[in-house]
């Protein structure tokens, strides 16, 4: 379980929440509108929060080891754009 405290400060850029075993995130994360980097990986996630389209200035990505993982169409072209941008997807 994530401490949803920490999504109080809207100005973290680097969120690193691998290997928790997580089976979900809670989507007020995606408040976390100056976040730079996000790294999932090793959890047990099976889908993300649809708002999580909302955060652009992602320069890296991690989804990998989530292996039930399964995104919508508009965050699969939401990683499109950003690899377009520059990011550095895993997963």
């Amino acid at each position: 379980m994530i401490d949803t405290n920490i999504l109080n400060y809207t100005n973290i850029e680097e969120l690193i929440l691998s290997d928790n075993l997580l089976l979900k995130i809670p989507s007020s994360i995606c408040k976390l509108i100056e976040l730079e980097g996000l790294f999932l990986a090793g959890n047990n996630l099976t889908k993300l929060p649809n708002n999580i389209i909302n955060l652009k200035k992602i320069k890296w990505l991690v989804l990998s080891d989530n292996e039930s993982l399964v995104l919508n169409n508009s965050q699969q072209d939401w990683v499109e754009a950003l690899k377009l941008n520059g990011c550095k997807v895993l997963y």
